[in-house]
Formats: structure tokens, C-alpha cells, sequence
């Protein structure tokens, strides 16, 4: 009787084992399986488009050239009617650049490849250690307030996985009583659906999760 006893407990013990084993694999099957999904989701998520249905387009003026470049067809695309640049003081070639601003470099961008000037409007903020695009959408505003009253709906183009953070910025600076829309360029110099296989794409894609995640809890715009 003792016998078939300890047969018997050993052999639960070895379903036990069994069942624990079979758990294990199931939860690191969900663990790397909810991993990969993320890395693969992560970059759609930072580099949205979403429309505001406005008629103004905001550009952000540090975009490189190649995203410049894109700008006519997105402008008729969306049937705008006019563009602002923003952008603070260049952070290389100042002394030498005959335009002193992101914006107006912006600005001369377009028209050098052909764009309407009389369409675009050149809105630079002064000076601004760090939170740079905060201080473009406040600058914008200030602008909006004084001079351009009837945009309450507008579209920011940005780069990539820097878009939805421009979004959540220039609504923090605008306030409720306009509308901000997004555009994401996917011109990042990467494969945007394996970012993780370039090294381009993990820094760029990690450190604007980080930005974002600090602008969403931690920002203030009680500055």
C-alpha cells in the first residue's frame, strides 16, 4: 500500500513538473510574442498621420531637404491654402547661413524649389535652449493671436517618429480651441517596417519613444 502511494506521488509530481514546464513555454511564448508586436507597432505608432481636415499647413522648419521636397505635393494633396515654417535659430552654419532660422531657411527652401512665396509664412521663435518644438508651436500661436485669426484647424508635417510628438506639443501650445493634425514624412533614411535593423532606425526610434513618453507625463508648459 506504501508503495503504490509513493508511486502515486511521484507521478503527480511529474504532471506537476510537466504542467509547470508547459506554463513556462506558454508565458515566454506570450512575453517575446507581445515583444515583437511592440518593436514591429512602435514606429507606426510615433510616425502618424492624421489629418485635421484644416486648410493650413505648418512645416516644421529642421526638416532636411528631401522632406522639403515633398511638401508641393502634400500642399496640393490636401488642398491647402497657405504654409507656415517655424523653427528657431539654425544649430549649424549660422555665421555663415544668409537665413538665421530654421524658418526662414524653410521658407527659402520653398521657394528656391519653386513654391508660391506669396503662400508661405515664416514664424520663428527667438531663442530656446531645449524644448525647441514647444517653442515653434508658442511662437505660432503668438502669431495666430495677433495676426492670422481664422486658423483654428491646421496640419504639422513632421519627421517620422518625431510626429506624434510635434502633434501633442503644438496642441499643448495651441490649447483646446484648435484643432492639430498631423503629417508623418517617411523620409528617415531607414526601412520604416525593420527600423530595429538599422542602427539609424533604433536611435531614432528609441530616443523619440523616450521624448515622447517625457512630453505625455512629465512636461509642463508652466515654463
Amino acid at each position: 500500500m506504501e508503495e503504490k502511494f509513493n508511486q502515486q506521488t511521484l507521478h503527480l509530481k511529474k504532471d506537476a513538473k510537466s504542467t509547470s514546464a508547459r506554463v513556462w513555454l506558454i508565458v515566454i511564448f506570450l512575453v517575446f510574442t507581445l515583444i515583437d508586436l511592440g518593436i514591429k507597432n512602435l514606429y507606426p505608432f510615433l510616425a502618424v498621420t492624421e489629418p485635421s481636415g484644416g486648410k493650413t499647413l505648418v512645416v516644421e522648419g529642421w526638416l532636411p531637404d528631401n522632406v522639403i521636397q515633398e511638401v508641393t505635393k502634400i500642399f496640393l494633396d490636401g488642398k491647402y491654402e497657405k504654409i507656415y515654417t517655424t523653427g528657431g535659430p539654425l544649430q549649424q552654419g549660422y555665421f555663415l547661413s544668409k537665413y538665421k532660422t530654421n524658418a526662414e531657411l524653410a521658407k527659402a527652401t520653398l521657394k528656391e524649389i519653386g513654391f508660391d512665396e506669396k503662400r508661405v509664412i515664416a514664424v520663428p521663435y527667438a531663442k530656446a535652449d531645449k524644448d525647441r518644438t514647444f517653442a515653434s508651436a508658442i511662437a505660432f500661436k503668438e502669431y495666430l493671436v495677433t495676426s492670422d485669426t481664422t486658423v483654428k484647424s491646421l496640419d504639422v508635417l513632421s519627421l517620422g517618429p518625431h510626429a506624434r510628438r510635434s502633434q501633442l506639443l503644438y496642441q499643448k501650445a495651441l490649447g483646446k480651441d484648435f484643432k492639430v493634425g498631423i503629417i508623418a514624412s517617411h523620409q528617415v533614411g531607414f526601412t520604416p517596417e525593420k527600423w530595429w535593423k538599422s542602427s539609424d532606425g533604433v536611435r531614432m526610434v528609441l530616443d523619440e519613444s523616450i521624448a515622447y513618453i517625457y512630453a505625455r507625463l512629465f512636461f509642463s508648459t508652466n515654463k
